[in-house]
């Protein structure tokens, strides 16, 4: 991994998806502030701080699929900000928010924003529809 001194905002955030990939939780502390915020805006509540957090988070993910794949599709890059669409895919084979392992695939649509600073996600919102979420698991009435 590149310093992050020498880092883009478009390798920082390349590298952060692939952080997600690689279940690379060693390099959480390379690539994200101690004061890391990052809100699904389409989940209300759902707010996550710090590098603790966002290990929690990766590994929520993980268990409920733990073929989980995020790809960038579109990205576009500001002094700082980084915005793109995105796709999650994985298999429901985990228990995931309570739901039982369902073995169902899943492809979801997303958007990301992200402020950058220092070669270290400072931020992040998440856009995406968590209903999709659940109907694709088989929770159909969430």
């Amino acid at each position: 991994m590149q310093p992050k001194a020498t880092r883009s905002v478009e390798q920082t955030v390349r590298a952060y998806v692939g952080l997600w990939n690689d279940r690379a939780y060693d390099d959480i502390s390379d690539l994200v502030s101690t004061s890391f915020v990052m809100v699904e805006s389409g989940a209300p509540g759902r707010e996550v701080r710090g590098r603790d957090g966002l290990k929690s988070l990766v590994e929520r993910y993980a268990t409920g699929f733990p073929d989980f794949e995020l790809t960038i599709d579109e990205l576009v890059v500001g002094d700082g900000v980084a915005m793109f669409e995105g796709t999650f895919r994985g298999t429901h084979d985990g228990v995931f928010d309570g739901v039982a392992p369902t073995g169902r695939p899943v492809e979801i649509g997303y958007a990301d924003a992200l402020t950058v600073e220092d070669g270290r996600i400072q931020r992040e919102r998440v856009y995406y529809d968590p209903r999709e979420m659940s109907r694709q698991v088989g929770r159909e009435n969430d």
